[in-house]
């Protein structure tokens, strides 16, 4: 790896790209908002898995009633916002 192939960037944090690498990535529903219930869980499990070997490799996920944990690594070309 040389410096060229990592790009920093700011937001509200720090966000650091590199290509080829993997990501956890972390969301969560803005507080004070009802928890997710079973058929939203779902659907959001179903949106991870749509795009898993077309835009990035999804090694792993989890979602709970407030966030979601996911391990992925896009494909070339493929921003992860």
């Amino acid at each position: 790896m040389n410096s060229s192939d990592l790009y920093i960037y700011r937001r509200n944090l720090p966000h650091w790209r590199l290509a080829g690498a993997s990501y956890f990535v972390t969301w969560r529903l803005y507080p004070g908002r009802p928890v997710l219930g079973f058929e939203e869980r779902t659907k959001v499990m179903q949106a991870l898995q749509h795009f898993d070997g077309r835009r990035y490799e999804l090694s792993a996920y989890v979602v709970m009633d407030d966030h979601v944990h996911a391990v992925v690594q896009p494909f070339d070309g493929q921003d992860l916002m």
